[in-house]
């Protein structure tokens, strides 16, 4: 299997043309035509998970059909790994999350800076389950205690982002998606 970049490069005042080739590899797992993983993707991809605390949260837009609509989004991470958020019912990607539930999340390492790491998760943003929501809730006021003052207010919960793909650039040559049974924050 070749898989093979094409393209431009710029740094500062200079433009070079360059190709990049790689050949079947065996730090690369395939057994899904799909996904190819360097070694140690998902750790790199996790620790980004856990540095940061906030993304742009990308949804179906209902009031313009077809179209994302992304927001910022404060994060904590619970036990099993995912990311848990504390929505107010009002806000338009709550609206948009009950129509759809599927979303993505951007986590990046700097600000644009495309030499840093950055992390797409796509999955499904659903309400925390009952036996979950006291531990997602002290996980995300522990990361972001300012939210204490509209916590307990009624239209807040606690949603769930539960990843089905992956995607992780840890700098120039280094990306690719993780396996959902390789993901694990």
């Amino acid at each position: 299997m070749t898989i093979a970049f094409f393209g431009s490069v710029h740094c500062q005042r200079m433009t070079a043309n360059i190709t990049i080739t790689i050949l079947h590899d065996s730090r690369f797992s395939n057994t899904n035509s799909r996904v190819l993983m360097p070694e140690g993707l998902s750790q790199d991809a996790q620790r980004l998970l856990r540095h940061r605390k906030s993304g742009a949260l990308a949804t179906h837009c209902v009031v313009n059909p077809g179209f994302s609509f992304v927001s910022a989004a404060p994060y904590a991470i619970i036990d099993n790994g995912n990311c848990v958020f504390l929505f107010s019912a009002l806000s338009s990607h709550s609206k948009n999350l009950r129509a759809n539930d599927q979303a993505s999340l951007l986590v990046t390492g700097s600000d644009g800076d495309l030499s840093e790491a950055r992390l797409t998760l796509q999955g499904h943003v659903r309400p925390v389950e009952d036996d979950q929501s006291n531990e997602a809730k002290k996980n995300y006021l522990e990361a972001h205690p300012a939210a204490a003052q509209w916590a307990s207010f009624g239209d807040f919960s606690m949603m769930e982002l539960s990843p089905v793909a992956c995607y992780f650039v840890g700098g120039f040559g280094k990306m690719g998606w993780i396996k959902p049974e390789h993901w694990k924050a």
